[in-house]
């Protein structure tokens, strides 16, 4: 995956960071988290596409 997740920081770090740089934090990990779940999902679509396609031609090599 592109660029490092960003992790959670120390509480004593959290609270001396701006609520602005709280918000882009958050916002950043979340973005992370939906690109992971869309990775995911892409991932499994293309198993289960390759996995169909081979029982396909499984069966047409049977007939």
């Amino acid at each position: 995956m592109i660029g490092a997740t960003p992790q959670f920081p120390a509480i004593d770090d959290w609270q001396k960071m701006s609520e602005a740089e709280q918000d882009a934090l958050l916002a950043r990990m979340e973005s992370a988290r939906r690109r992971g779940a869309l990775l995911n999902r892409l991932l499994t679509a293309l198993a289960c596409t390759a996995a169909g396609a081979g029982v396909v031609l499984a069966i047409l090599k049977m007939w």
